[in-house]
């Protein structure tokens, strides 16, 4: 919704009753209630790599490794892990570890659980790229695991920690080898789907899964690790934003995510909801259609793609002033970006100065290019960002490009990126990895089906230099040799305008006002995480 669209909603809100601020928080403090912005459709943990799944499945489930706050690999269910050479790792599993129905934790939950990401089908956005290049897991003890890789791997303990680990059935002995996955009977899907084998080892356990409801979990008492605060938590969605934010405010939820930079301060306007920031990985950038010709959504350039010149692609970018995108689109919250990856993630280079904003360089480039008289471009993005697509429209136009919008949503939008339907793409990538080999492998190597790279290239950029760096960087084990590549990666990035970065978006999460939250990066909303104030 826009931000002239909350205007009417909101001024309506203001009219609730005072009541609802006096609350006495000694009879909520038991069970906290958390509202999503988006659906989850499956109490199956391995089903969807989605935000709200993401969110949701933590609660009961946890992985071998554990990202912290700022995206760096943890210990959960594995305590340590080495590698025994340049393609094994082990990975020491904790000891003690019971699922909620009381059986213990061992490895052959863990090859269960890598078996039946591997083999398990559909999903929006599946686990199985998690276990891209993983060759063979094998179980030495019921202690320990062995991972071997087609290529050394320095990122198998991240890539890990995206899988949670299931209960695996009473005689599953399943093999993970590289022909496939054997010697286990998968449960019914649907059984997975609404709960029934929602058996986990985490700090609560599901009592109850309502897709259009209020789901419901009880504190796990058996629980290996911390104990949480609250004895219980339900959750449920609230895709409408005012709906959403009417619920924090009469106190119907504790906390909801997703809070629009528009509402800020009419929530700050109400002394019983806290609003809280983090800074997030999450880039908004745009890509734009660097392969066919004639360009199917261009007009004006005698059939050619003006993209495939480095001084097209770089007028764009001097077109943009990114601090004053910012400011109007996320009212001074969120960062301008210049790199694909934020200060702090492996990757980054501090020596990138954020890209100039020239629009008269912009219209010399462009008639240099042979494109004086700029030319036509169709754009997609998401409708629901309106309020960008509209800033980059003016910009853009200002040196000459006249803009024709799709501003689709959902699926529309998800079908219309992945068939091309653009010249220029307008779209985000969220790094959970805390590295930028993550988004260099997906998003900006040449696409490969077969090989599993440039899986989100939908510009299609290509570039073999950068293709060999991402290559050498991605299989180096040691860490400052790493990063130092990765920073080259992201210096030819930047010059050659693979893409053209735009933004970080701000993580806000508004809650009652004796609340406090640990602030993540990676975009989940985990009651483990929110805490009374003191």
């Amino acid at each position: 919704m826009s931000p002239s669209g909350l205007a009417k909603p909101l001024a309506a809100l203001s009219a609730l009753a005072l009541s609802v601020l006096s609350l006495p928080a000694v009879a909520r403090a038991q069970e906290l209630r958390i509202a999503l912005s988006e659906e989850v459709s499956t109490a199956d943990p391995q089903r969807d790599n989605l935000r709200s799944h993401n969110s949701f499945s933590r609660h009961a489930f946890e992985p071998l490794v554990e990202r912290d706050a700022r995206l760096q690999p943890v210990p959960r269910l594995a305590t340590a892990w080495r590698m025994l050479d340049d393609r094994r790792w082990e990975f020491t599993l904790r000891s003690g570890v019971t699922f909620h129905d009381g059986s213990a934790f061992t490895a052959r939950d863990v090859l269960y659980s890598l078996c039946r990401v591997r083999v398990l089908p559909g999903g929006a956005v599946p686990f199985k790229g998690s276990l891209r290049g993983v060759e063979e897991v094998t179980a030495p003890d019921p202690g320990t695991i062995v991972v071997r890789t087609h290529d050394p791997d320095p990122g198998i303990p991240s890539g890990l920690g995206q899988i949670a680990i299931v209960r695996a059935p009473a005689g599953a002995e399943p093999v993970f080898h590289p022909e496939g996955c054997t010697g286990a009977a998968w449960a019914p899907q649907e059984r997975f789907d609404d709960g029934s084998e929602a058996v986990g080892t985490g700090p609560f356990r599901l009592a109850s899964f309502q897709r259009d409801g209020v789901s419901r979990f009880v504190r796990n008492d058996a629980y290996w690790g911390v104990r949480p605060a609250w004895s219980a938590v339900s959750i449920r969605t609230i895709a409408d934003e005012v709906a959403r934010i009417r619920s924090v405010i009469a106190g119907e939820s504790d906390i909801i995510d997703r809070v629009a930079v528009e509402t800020l301060d009419f929530l700050k306007s109400w002394p019983s909801v806290r609003v809280v920031q983090a800074e997030s990985a999450l880039l908004w950038y745009m890509q734009v259609d660097q392969e066919r010709e004639p360009p199917p959504y261009i007009a004006g350039t005698n059939g050619r793609n003006p993209f495939k010149d480095h001084r097209v692609r770089e007028a764009l970018s001097l077109a943009i002033s990114r601090p004053a995108l910012a400011e109007r689109v996320l009212g001074g919250f969120g960062a301008a970006a210049g790199q694909m990856v934020p200060p702090g993630l492996v990757g980054h280079d501090p020596t990138l100065p954020l890209p100039d904003h020239d629009p008269e360089k912009a219209r010399r480039l462009l008639a240099e290019a042979g494109y004086p008289d700029g030319f036509e471009v169709r754009f997609l993005g998401l409708g629901s960002r309106r309020a960008l697509i509209e800033a980059l429209e003016q910009m853009l136009g200002a040196i000459g490009l006249r803009v024709t919008v799709d501003g689709a949503v959902g699926k529309a939008y998800a079908e219309r990126r992945a068939s091309r339907e653009f010249g220029v793409l307008i779209s985000g990538w969220a790094t959970t990895s805390g590295e930028l080999g993550q988004p260099l492998r997906d998003v900006l190597m040449t696409h490969d089906r077969a090989g599993g790279t440039g899986t989100v290239n939908f510009g299609r950029y290509a570039n073999r230099a950068l293709d060999g760096l991402a290559v050498e960087a991605l299989g180096t084990v040691d860490r400052d040799a790493r990063e130092e590549r990765l920073r080259t990666a992201a210096r030819l990035i930047a010059e050659d305008v693979a893409i053209i970065p735009l933004f970080f978006d701000p993580l806000l999460w508004a809650m009652r006002h004796d609340l406090e939250i640990t602030q993540r990066m990676d975009f989940f909303t985990v009651a483990t995480d929110v805490r009374p104030r003191p």
